[in-house]
């Protein structure tokens, strides 16, 4: 094994010198602060390790039976490469839920494959937008995506909630709940709602975004 140059030393010695600091002022904080000790340094670690061996396995499977001579070598040694990795990594790090590992390495492919025509802005746009968004932000978008029809006759929120209940009974999302999901899906401008769709409790009463 190759002997660390002076820089690598001086790096290692600088992380310890702050974990260790870090270990310091948490202990002011007990019993809070041995709880988070141990989420950031103990049980933090082996859950960051299972959402990465998680994600790495849902990666490999969709990598299934894909022709790999389609990759441009040069891209996987650029700096873009290296900023995708670590933006869709970050992400994946990050949340539990494998909907999310699967939409992530879905753009994560796309690109690597160049099977769309997508800036790296843009696809950082997209991570970022899966990044914020929960598991049910992502439930109600794909309605609306799958129900298109119904979308665009419903006159009010109430007739939305209504029609995405009767296809969602198991998902138990207030009404509320779910216009917010909706008021989050339009300003990330993957959704526009007519200006003038009745909000609920009101026959004329309308929203603009």
């Amino acid at each position: 094994m190759a002997k660390e140059s002076l820089p690598q030393k001086i790096e290692t010695l600088s992380k310890e010198v702050i974990r260790a600091n870090i270990k310091v002022y948490l202990t002011v904080l007990d019993p809070l602060g041995t709880a988070i000790d141990e989420v950031l340094f103990g049980i933090g670690d082996r859950i960051r390790a299972k959402r990465l061996e998680t994600f790495v396995k849902i990666l490999s499977e969709k990598l299934d039976g894909v022709n790999q001579n389609k990759v441009d070598m040069s891209f996987l040694q650029s700096e873009e490469f290296f900023d995708l990795n670590m933006r869709v990594f970050s992400a994946a790090i990050k949340s539990r839920h494998e909907e999310k590992y699967r939409i992530l390495s879905s753009v994560f492919l796309s690109k690597v494959f160049n099977e769309e025509e997508w800036k790296t802005e843009l696809i950082e746009i997209f991570v970022g937008i899966i990044d914020d968004f929960s598991v049910r932000h992502i439930i109600v978008f794909k309605y609306f995506v799958n129900n298109i029809d119904s979308f665009k006759e419903a006159s009010s929120y109430e007739d939305l909630y209504n029609e995405f209940v009767a296809y969602h009974s198991i998902e138990q999302i207030d009404k509320y709940e779910f216009r917010l999901y909706c008021r989050d899906l339009e300003n990330k401008s993957l959704l526009s709602f007519s200006s003038n769709i009745n909000e609920y409790g009101s026959s004329v009463g309308y929203i603009v975004m």
